[in-house]
């Protein structure tokens, strides 16, 4: 909160939701609150869940942009200024995002002291990529590489998208996302991290959505729901469903593949092998004699698929798209 609260240069509205939290955030909430004149506290009286949460959040704000910043990830300094200058300067964007840095301690993070300074670094370099070209690329790579706390959107383009998909639980971000560039252009602001995100064992992702095959599954519903709730025209949502497909198909392909080299098991390598089916990718038959399907070896399409993983996040780092 304090990541925020200490921000120059931008007036920022703070609405915390205590989702019945059972440790000691309502007293440090409190104390906050009286510290800082421009955050606001709701708590909830029954458990609602994360997503109900961050809607509830997102209805309750009254400023031009909004992000939505989990308990214990971060801002960068600077962030705030830097969103809304993109913001003011690109008329036509409703999403804006920069690079973030992980952490696993808190020791990681800059001093919270050096928030309120004003910036004296040159005016960040800003990417404008029109909001259907994005959105190619993230079918196209069948990925979220953008996490929370380092998106910042423009509120009258939330209020026109909606609110966060309930159906959507493991893969929310990702879904609002595409529904968010499918309706405006997306920037990508250079430089220093603009936020924070704690890596550890108790991410939701990595709690309840262990299971690569449920993974898959769940990002494909996320794209699926975005997709059909644009209103691009029958032929760029099938354009958007053949790359999404495709992507999430090679992926279970290549793990399946991983399976094989690293002997994981053979319910593994049919569990891999099914959900490449799903989304239409071409797999070997079954040998009957081994009761298992025999999956080639390829090791020159394992370089190309690292290879292009690289090109992607490089691409990502450099430009956003």
């Amino acid at each position: 909160m304090e990541s925020v609260a200490r921000q120059p240069e931008v007036d920022a509205e703070i609405v915390v939701i205590d989702d019945c939290s059972t440790d000691e955030s309502a007293p440090v909430l409190a104390e906050l609150a009286m510290e800082y004149e421009n955050v606001r506290v709701v708590r909830h009286e029954v458990n609602q869940g994360l997503i109900a949460t961050i809607n509830h959040g997102i209805e309750l704000i009254n400023g031009q942009a909004l992000l939505v910043l989990s308990a214990d990830d971060c801002l960068g300094p600077g962030s705030l200024a830097k969103a809304a200058r993109a913001f003011e300067l690109q008329p036509e964007v409703g999403l804006v995002f920069g690079s973030r840095m992980e952490f696993v301690d808190a020791s990681e993070l800059p001093a919270i002291e050096h928030y309120e300074r004003r910036a004296i670094e040159p005016p960040p370099k800003v990417h404008v990529h029109d909001g259907d070209r994005w959105v190619d690329a993230r079918c196209r790579q069948g990925i979220n590489p953008v996490r929370s706390p380092e998106v910042f959107v423009r509120t009258s383009v939330q209020r026109t998208v909606g609110l966060y998909d309930a159906q959507c639980r493991h893969t929310s971000d990702l879904n609002m996302w595409l529904r968010i560039a499918m309706a405006s252009d997306v920037a990508y602001i250079e430089g220093p991290p603009l936020a924070y995100y704690r890596h550890h064992g108790l991410n939701m992702s990595t709690v309840e959505f262990g299971d690569l095959a449920t993974d898959l599954r769940e990002r494909w519903i996320a794209y699926m729901r975005a997709i059909e709730a644009s209103d691009a025209g029958n032929k760029r949502q099938e354009r958007w469903r053949s790359l999404a497909a495709r992507s999430l198909g090679t992926e279970a392909m290549h793990e399946a593949r991983r399976a094989v080299e690293r002997d994981y098991g053979d319910d593994v390598v049919a569990l891999m092998l099914a959900v490449a089916k799903e989304f239409g990718h071409a797999v070997p038959a079954t040998d009957p004699t081994a009761g298992a399907p025999a999956v080639p070896v390829d090791r020159f399409g394992r370089i190309q698929h690292r290879l292009r993983w690289w090109w992607w996040l490089k691409r990502l780092e450099r430009v956003g798209l």
